[in-house]
């Protein structure tokens, strides 16, 4: 398989951002271990394993979730540049 930097750009600026939260990640863990077992939950019950949503707290903010059963939860959060159009995007899922 061949593989772009344009693919692989977004990719490895993600990795960079979680290696580098993993301190506020560790701070967090007991606030946010319970939801993340319900997220999980949801996600189970739902046959999910992502969901996207936009922050209703920001202007341009999403978050999402990449859900692997069993193992792994990732949530990310982020700020777009064209809003209305990642909203669009995640409607038509």
């Amino acid at each position: 398989m061949r593989t772009t930097v344009s693919h692989s750009v977004p990719f490895l600026l993600a990795c960079c951002l979680l290696l580098g939260a993993s301190g506020i990640v560790a701070a967090q863990e007991l606030k946010s271990a319970p939801l993340a077992k319900e997220l999980a939950q949801l996600l189970d019950t739902a046959k999910l394993d992502a969901v996207a949503a936009k922050d209703p707290s920001t202007a341009d903010g999403f978050v999402a979730a990449l859900y692997f059963p069993g193992s792994q939860l990732l949530v990310v959060s982020a700020r777009y540049a064209v809003p209305p159009l990642l909203a669009e995007k995640i409607a038509k899922k």
